[in-house]
């Protein structure tokens, strides 16, 4: 290549440079100042210190967890209600079913074995108005209450059940032979009159100092209180006698066609008397 000056020119001959190979490795970073700069945000003073003071102060993070705490705390007891209402209502009906059939099945069994007869075309009810009190559901309770003793009160605890039991003596049976039907028109049912207590605990102890005669006459009282509040929670409680209705409509046509098992397709109506 020629380059002119002023007085003279002159021939620079072009030099090939040699190929140097790629060095192995990592790219080389650039230089510091040609990397491209990254914008630091900050705070604004104000703000930094006001939200220091408020995570340092020790009274903030105490009402903090304890506000959390509660919240976590209530919603973990929501939940195990719900569950424990879900898992008992559940248990209840199924367990509802199973005693119903089982008892069904039990009192079809023993009215076929004893009154089984054949060659009669009549439906028999009479052994039916012989059973003045059929038993028609066993319930159990436990119920927690109080008695007042020298103007303190004393709280106890007690286990119990009873028997609802249905009249078939007072009711109604009206039979059309030809069709095979039946209709029994009964009282509704009712809680027998003696409660079973399997165990009564007193919660708040003896009375200190009690003589073992004075011991003894606080027990029947604590016994009868107890027999109290276990009828009144059957007798207030409309789930029980639901419940004895629906077992008085299963047991009654089982020992219906109990008795009439020479007649398979019998139609068995129960009704209840207000």
């Amino acid at each position: 290549m020629a380059v002119k000056t002023d007085d003279t020119e002159r021939v620079d001959e072009l030099v090939p440079l040699p190929d140097v190979p790629p060095t192995p490795g990592p790219m080389p970073m650039p230089p510091e100042h040609v990397r491209p700069s990254r914008e630091r945000r900050y705070l604004p003073p104000r703000v930094k210190a006001f939200l220091v003071r408020l995570f340092t102060n020790r009274t903030f993070l105490i009402v903090a967890s304890l506000v959390l705490l509660s919240v976590l705390f209530s919603f973990s007891v929501v939940r195990c209600i719900s569950s424990a209402k879900h898992a008992y209502s559940a248990a209840k009906a199924e367990n509802r079913q199973l005693a119903s059939e089982a008892i069904a099945n039990f009192s079809y069994a023993k009215g076929e074995h004893k009154y089984h007869t054949s060659g009669r075309v009549a439906i028999n009810v009479d052994s039916v108005r012989e059973t003045a009190k059929l038993e028609v559901l066993n319930v159990s309770t436990v119920v927690y209450f109080s008695v007042e003793e020298n103007g303190k009160p004393r709280y106890l605890e007690a286990n119990g059940s009873g028997v609802f039991t249905v009249d078939l003596s007072a009711g109604e049976y009206i039979c059309d032979d030809t069709d095979h039907y039946v209709l029994v028109r009964v009282p509704e049912p009712e809680l027998g009159s003696n409660i079973a207590l399997e165990k009564v605990d007193s919660l708040t102890g003896m009375v200190k100092g009690a003589t073992s005669e004075e011991g003894v006459i606080q027990g029947l009282s604590d016994n009868e209180s107890a027999s109290r509040a276990i009828e009144n929670t059957f007798k207030h409680n409309p789930s029980y006698n639901e419940m004895a209705k629906d077992a008085a409509k299963i047991l009654i046509p089982a020992l219906l066609r109990g008795l009439n098992s020479d007649i398979p397709d019998l139609t068995v109506e129960v009704q209840f008397m207000s």
